[in-house]
């Protein structure tokens, strides 16, 4: 930067002063979290050999169960997408392909087994939302008795006390997307989604269910008397 002495005489001497700046460079961030289910997810699992501590985590399996293929109810799972960073994060929901190979003789368990032979059908989950944008970072709230922080997707009632609202409240909120499961046939059902965001990091997630016959996998609505 430079400072002149004196600006009406010609050649004057200036002062020169060196600034020393320091920025921080941020990309978009994006989290997702489950909202749980009690009937479908499943308890914790043990400790796996193919999968330590240190190992790279496997994609996120959202569970769908066994739904009548001519159900009248449709079954739907949630998840939050949240933004952990003050950039805008623009994503959308791609389904990943993959190639269905023949089961192989022997050798396999009963995972891969499975992998070998479901449909990978994109069609039999939809998508209520399938791109946008998040402003971050998204509210959240810690975790009582932790020190972990998660997004609320429970709605306050009226009678908790509540701070007064702001004109812009819900452009940090998460952002819900909705999905459907809706099978054809009664098989195994396993698709692989991806959330891609623009310059970040994505988010690989899979979706299972199972179509059925069985009368009992067929939910009804019913009223009590």
């Amino acid at each position: 930067m430079e400072y002149p002495r004196d600006d009406e005489v010609p050649g004057t001497i200036v002062d020169l002063q060196r600034v020393h700046l320091m920025a921080t460079s941020r990309k978009p961030s994006v989290r997702m979290d489950l909202i749980p289910y009690t009937t479908l997810d499943a308890a914790p699992e043990l400790p796996r050999a193919d999968l330590p501590p240190w190992a790279a985590q496997p994609p996120l399996v959202i569970e769908f169960g066994f739904v009548h293929i001519e159900s009248s109810i449709q079954r739907v799972r949630a998840v939050l997408l949240s933004a952990e960073t003050n950039v805008v994060s623009k994503w959308r929901i791609l389904h990943v392909g993959r190639k269905r190979r023949p089961p192989l003789e022997i050798g396999v368990t009963v995972r891969e087994d499975e992998d070998f032979r479901a449909l990978d059908d994109k069609e039999a989950f939809s998508f209520d939302i399938s791109e946008g944008e998040l402003h971050g970072p998204s509210r959240d709230g810690l975790v009582p008795g932790s020190s972990v922080r998660m997004p609320k997707w429970c709605p306050v009632t009226p009678a908790l006390p509540k701070r007064l609202e702001h004109k812009d409240q819900d452009r940090f909120e998460p952002r819900k997307v909705v999905i459907t499961f809706k099978p054809k046939k009664n098989e195994v059902y396993k698709c692989k989604f991806r959330v891609q965001v623009d310059e970040g990091r994505s988010i690989d997630f899979i979706c299972r269910g199972c179509g059925s016959y069985d009368e009992e996998d067929d939910a009804m609505e019913y009223q009590e008397a």
